[in-house]
């Protein structure tokens, strides 16, 4: 992978999750949200790293309602 390739994956990653807490947050519901975001790229990759700290801040918002779920280099079944 060169460096362009991983800095778009990386604006990719970031713009989904972003997208997905927008929705989520749209919603309304009283409850609490979690969301499980599933990579394909190993656990100690930069992108894994930036979006569990991501994760991190949205639940320190948030109080807890909404949770991210940070799957890396996995295969999750619902």
């Amino acid at each position: 992978m060169n460096i362009n390739q991983g800095r778009e994956m990386r604006k990719t990653l970031l713009t989904l999750t972003g997208a997905l807490l927008g929705l989520t947050l749209t919603a309304g519901s009283a409850h609490a949200v979690k969301i499980r975001v599933q990579s394909a790229i190993p656990a100690k990759a930069d992108e894994v790293v930036m979006l569990k700290d991501f994760a991190d801040t949205v639940r320190d918002l948030t109080n807890g309602e909404v949770d991210i779920e940070v799957l890396p280099g996995v295969i999750y079944g619902s």
